[in-house]
């Protein structure tokens, strides 16, 4: 196993920014504002236009999967293995959706907090789910209420009969001969300001991840790590931070590199570690999402900034993108780097890189006219159904999945 060796640069701070959840409706973060130092503020509103990042941000995924303001879920360049977008289609007044990196595994959350595997419920009371973007040990963390708890859908063969019998609560069985397994999983959270750290308790707000690095935010916005990350993170300034509304990662190891990154609620963006300096030279910032070798940042005015180890293959076409609401980058089992974006009209955007292609691969779509750009083929289920993707002379045309 390759060590992780990264840089720390001292704590910078820049005001009047915004990254995925933040502070003060309608107001900027108050010149020279100090979040290492702050006095925690549970009840902070979120800044406007970091609020309507959020909201647009729901219809996006890590992977190559979109929702539609209609309920029918997209994919861009390859269609839904397994019938797993139809199904998805068809849950009723859909949130969000999360993705395993194999794309074998997809859960759909629901704006009542009813979460679904296919067309199954599993899960109710759920405020947010977050996945893992590895293609080892797929798996999620979800919140309900002051839990958050491991989730995961394996073959019920392939679960421990004692366990299912001492714990049948944490088990449903669902199609195909698969389980999801939903486990309670607080105490595996820790504050690592120290080499010990804190574990979490009392109220909880918010999940992040990258690739198997999980998040988590209390209720007074302080920065929790789940055990089992190493001790990559150990004493980084971000476990000092307070008043957090969201908190991301970039951790890269062919080139080891980590950054923290997240956003005060009053609006003041806090990064630290290798990447620190490019994130909080672009000024506030509405949405930002990290993952591996990306970091991507949409400004308050709609544009995007890119930096990271993949930002030399991929930046030119991301920052050519104009008036975004929102973006998320991932990858998959068979992409290396993902980063997805939606337009403030409803334009979807996707791009994929990998080292053994010598192209990028880009993917724009009108959804409500069909109309893909750049060659890229996109499919649509719709809740009815039925399914159709876009034509090479414009608009949808009917599909029949393999």
């Amino acid at each position: 196993m390759r060590i992780m060796k990264y840089a720390r640069p001292v704590l910078a701070i820049l005001t009047a920014a915004a990254c995925l959840l933040t502070g003060c409706a309608g107001t900027d973060a108050p010149a020279g504002s100090q979040g290492a130092a702050g006095t925690p503020q549970a009840e902070t509103a979120i800044v406007d236009y970091v609020a309507a990042a959020m909201k647009a941000g729901d219809c996006l995924t890590s992977s190559n999967y979109f929702l539609a303001e209609d309920g029918s879920v997209l994919t861009c360049k390859e269609d839904s293995w397994g019938d797993f977008a139809a199904d998805a289609a068809t849950i009723a007044n859909k949130k969000k959706l999360a993705v395993s990196a194999s794309r074998m595994t997809v859960f759909t959350l629901t704006r009542d907090g009813d979460l679904y595997y296919r067309k199954e419920k599993v899960a109710e009371g759920v405020e947010d789910i977050v996945y893992a973007t590895t293609n080892v040990n797929e798996e999620g963390r979800f919140l309900s209420g002051d839990k958050v708890y491991r989730v995961s859908c394996t073959d019920a063969g392939n679960v421990n009969a004692s366990l299912r019998e001492s714990s049948p609560e944490n088990y449903v069985d669902v199609s195909g001969g698969k389980t999801v397994t939903l486990f309670a999983w607080n105490n595996n959270f820790r504050n690592l300001s120290t080499e010990k750290g804190t574990p979490v308790s009392g109220t909880l707000a918010g999940l992040g991840v990258d690739k198997h690095d999980f998040f988590l935010l209390d209720g007074e916005g302080r920065v929790f790590l789940e055990g089992g990350s190493g001790t990559d993170y150990t004493g980084m300034e971000c476990f000092g931070w307070k008043d957090m509304a969201v908190i991301g990662a970039a951790k890269y190891m062919e080139e080891p590199t980590l950054t923290v990154a997240g956003i005060q609620r009053d609006g003041t963006v806090l990064a630290c570690g290798d990447y620190a300096q490019d994130i909080l030279s672009w000024g506030p910032l509405a949405d930002l999402s990290m993952s591996d070798g990306m970091i991507v940042g949409l400004t308050k005015d709609g544009s995007l900034k890119m930096t990271g180890q993949y930002a030399e293959f991929m930046a030119d076409e991301v920052e050519s993108w104009t008036n975004i609401a929102a973006v998320q980058v991932g990858s998959t089992s068979k992409i290396q780097a993902i980063v997805n974006a939606v337009g403030a009209d409803g334009t979807f955007y996707h791009l994929e890189y990998d080292s053994r292609w010598t192209e990028l691969t880009v993917g724009v779509l009108r959804p409500d006219a069909g109309s893909a750009g750049n060659g890229a083929r996109w499919f649509r289920y719709a809740p009815d159904g039925t399914v159709s993707r876009t034509g090479d002379t414009g608009g949808w045309e009917p599909y029949e999945a393999d």
